[in-house]
């Protein structure tokens, strides 16, 4: 029986992930699981650094909706789990997947970049 349409995009993820480095999960009936430390579809990490991942799956070839009692739930189980929450999503059958993540954590991210770039180039100047 060939893969879930899911499973194989949360595998993708995974996998993904694993070529860069990270340290990847996939997390196998995290929806029914009761336990906010297995929510997420794949769990990761990097360093310090742990991610929760919600993939949304669809079949869409033109539209994605990501409703916002979701996110609202994802980003909460993150919070308490990891450092980030990310909700992923792709197009049917295109090769792409996005990331949705909260704007505040997106500009905390480029904030953190450029201290670290100040701090480097003032280091070898």
């Amino acid at each position: 029986m060939a893969e879930k349409y899911w499973k194989a995009q949360e595998n993708r993820i995974r996998k993904l992930l694993e070529k860069r480095g990270w340290v990847a999960l996939r997390q196998p009936g995290s929806g029914a699981l009761k336990q906010i430390e297995f929510k997420g579809d794949v769990l990761a990490s990097y360093g310090c650094t742990d991610l929760a991942i919600d993939h949304k799956s669809t079949k869409g070839e033109k539209s994605v909706s990501i409703k916002r009692e979701d996110l609202q739930k994802h980003i909460g189980y993150a919070q308490e789990m990891a450092d980030f929450g990310i909700i992923t999503f792709g197009y049917f059958q295109k090769q792409d997947l996005y990331a949705v993540i909260p704007l505040e954590e997106l500009l905390s991210l480029f904030e953190d970049r450029e201290r670290l770039v100040s701090r480097l180039e003032a280091r070898f100047d």
